[in-house]
């Protein structure tokens, strides 16, 4: 047979300070939107444009 004894209730934490960690996420963050750009530049000029114009010339 087991018991069960009562455990004292757990009062709720007031949000603590952010870590210094966000930071870090932000900047990490630039950093692959700015690697990011070129290849989006390079899907749209290379891929999406012609691919956009095939399909306009193909219907006039």
């Amino acid at each position: 047979m087991s018991t069960v004894t009562p455990q004292a209730p757990v009062k709720p934490q007031a949000p603590a300070q952010l870590p210094r960690h966000r930071f870090r996420l932000r900047k990490d963050t630039r950093t692959a939107v700015v690697f990011l750009i070129p290849a989006g530049i390079g899907l749209v000029l290379f891929y999406l444009v012609p691919a956009l114009r095939g399909l306009y010339y193909s219907f006039t």
